[in-house]
């Protein structure tokens, strides 16, 4: 059963509705919904939400000033979510009927809509954090494989932080896995064809190994990849590295606009 709870707490006590059954107007859930709305800064009275918490004319006249706001709000998310959106509409109205509809109808399908779509988004990264824990560790023996290998752990890594994974999450489950299996290329016998190019890439993850065992802030993936990148495809025409460059410092700035588009909102949408 889906229960979303409308609930407010002061000096005088505290009370709960849920937004999802049927609503009862009294004194008592008439306060609940006055106090919440208050408490959010609704411009449904210019008192003190305790001066009106104290007077039932008050609570009275300030809940139909929220009402009338809601009430618009009510109509048009109703009628939108009919059909866009009819699983979380009729959560929002099972306990109404055709002729009357939830008075706080609106408020429910928000935060059915918005709940719906954190949770989803958030099983989609874990999907994908599964899927780059498993591909930093799958096997490769060559040295030509290594660009491949790389590649295919950016890719993933942009996904990840454009669905809004974390930054810190993603070094832990890339860094310290990929400089350990890179590093090792230092130490590949002389029997190789590629025992060259081994050594070269190895020995370039082990300066990167130790820079981050000085300070874990200042090492990056996207500067780490573009490093490595670079190192195991040294074939690569001049225009071809210089593009290549261009591609993985947009990647970067990427990162942080969506580092920062996600601190914004987490700032301008606390309660």
């Amino acid at each position: 059963m889906t229960v979303l709870s409308l609930s407010q707490s002061d000096g005088n006590g505290s009370g709960k509705i849920d937004i999802l059954d049927k609503f009862e107007e009294t004194e008592k859930t008439c306060k609940i919904v006055v106090g919440r709305a208050m408490k959010q800064k609704a411009p449904i009275s210019t008192e003190k939400s305790d001066d009106v918490a104290k007077d039932k004319d008050k609570i009275e006249a300030a809940f139909d000033k929220f009402m009338y706001y809601s009430s618009d709000l009510n109509s048009q998310m109703t009628k939108t979510t009919s059909e866009a959106a009819p699983t979380q509409h009729s959560i929002a109205e099972a306990k109404y009927g055709q002729d009357l509809g939830n008075p706080f109808g609106g408020l429910a399908l928000w935060f059915l809509l918005t709940c719906t779509a954190e949770k989803h988004e958030w099983k989609r990264i874990d999907v994908m954090l599964e899927e780059l824990t498993q591909y930093v560790d799958s096997a490769f023996k060559r040295a030509v494989d290594v660009a491949a290998y790389l590649q295919k752990i950016n890719i993933l890594f942009i996904e990840l932080t454009k669905a809004g994974a974390s930054a810190d999450v993603l070094h832990s489950r890339t860094l310290s896995q990929v400089f350990g299996r890179i590093s090792d290329g230092r130490h590949v016998g002389a029997d190789r064809l590629d025992c060259t190019e081994w050594q070269k890439i190895g020995i370039k993850a082990a300066a990167w190994v130790d820079k981050r065992d000085d300070d874990p802030t200042i090492v990056f993936w996207e500067e780490v990849f573009l490093d490595l990148t670079l190192r195991t495809m040294p074939s690569l025409h001049t225009l071809a590295r210089e593009s290549l460059v261009e591609i993985l410092l947009d990647q970067q700035q990427e990162r942080l606009d969506s580092q920062w588009g996600s601190a914004f909102r987490g700032w301008a949408c606390r309660p």
